[in-house]
């Protein structure tokens, strides 16, 4: 029945789905009102998917770092919130804060965009080494500050630390005048401020 057409596809809208009633009846006025609600219908996809497209790009504009594509400090700060509520009373994860000490150099001596590189390939590096951590989240929290998050403890990182520092000791040069990167960790409990968590990291 049309009518029942039209209904369905109305009900179809307002959960989100926009489908077209190709069912055009014989009626002159029906078949007005069934192109009326296509033509509607069409319109109404159309503004809804640009609505989607914006909010994605709101999003990733506030909660991504637009050089390596990492979330940012605001990203971090909301994840390591939800992540607290989650843990056990007694279980332990851990926070690695990397820094890159040669970074205000660089960009003074050789420009912004060998800054850029220098950030973008230290990020790469990261995300390299922690794919074997399903769990694992990469932030830049600020420009030669970037944190890593497990949810292990920090003796179950200790092959992963060494590597990494083989890595990085591996790419000190002339170029990286206060070294290229540093490394630092420590556990936290669901407890923990992420202040407190930081200005321990900063010491150690």
């Amino acid at each position: 029945k049309p009518l029942n057409s039209l209904e369905q596809q109305a009900n179809a809208v307002s959960q989100k789905r926009f489908e077209q009633n190709s069912k055009v009846p014989f009626t002159t006025e029906l078949r007005v009102v069934t192109n009326a609600m296509n033509k509607m219908v069409a319109n109404l996809q159309k503004n809804f998917d640009a609505m989607t497209k914006q909010t994605e790009k709101l999003t990733k504009e506030v909660l991504l770092d637009e050089l390596t594509g990492l979330g940012n400090r605001r990203a971090f700060s909301s994840f390591f919130k939800a992540n607290a509520t989650q843990m056990q009373v007694g279980e332990m994860h851990s926070m690695c804060m990397i820094t890159l000490p040669s970074l205000q150099k660089l960009n003074t001596e050789f420009g912004y965009q060998a800054g850029d590189e220098y950030v973008s390939e230290v990020a790469n590096i990261l995300q390299e080494k922690t794919k074997q951590f399903e769990n694992s989240k990469i932030f830049r929290i600020a420009g030669g500050s970037l944190a890593i998050v497990f949810d292990y403890e920090k003796a179950f990182l200790s092959s992963f630390l060494s590597d990494l520092n083989h890595t990085f000791n591996h790419k000190n040069s002339s170029r990286y005048e206060d070294g290229y990167a540093v490394v630092s960790i420590t556990e936290y409990n669901h407890n923990d401020e992420l202040k407190d968590v930081l200005s321990t990291l900063d010491t150690a």
